[in-house]
């Protein structure tokens, strides 16, 4: 078994799309997972189906899509200790 090599076109066009796609902000309804959904599609044939928010999977409601503007921890002096314009994933997708 060999080892992958960057030249090989299949590992060079997944790890395009990788660095593409890590840093985009994502939650199930959000701008970020339709163009991370995109950029996927842009290379592999997708059949993608929309649900309006508000409807019914199951027993699940389907949420409002959402983006963030701004958020942060601050401490008890108001000093922020993180934010998320430097680090989004500190934001809980759910």
């Amino acid at each position: 078994m060999r080892a992958f090599q960057v030249e090989d076109h299949n590992v060079r066009t997944m790890w395009t799309l990788a660095e593409e796609l890590v840093p985009i902000y994502r939650t199930l309804v959000s701008p970020g997972f339709e163009e991370s959904l995109g950029l996927v599609q842009n290379r592999l044939p997708l059949n993608i189906k929309r649900y309006p928010s508000g409807g019914k999977v199951f027993d699940w409601t389907i949420p409002q899509s959402w983006t963030v503007r701004e958020a942060y921890l601050a401490d008890t002096q108001g000093r922020r200790i993180i934010e998320y314009a430097n680090e989004p994933l500190f934001v809980g997708p759910y």
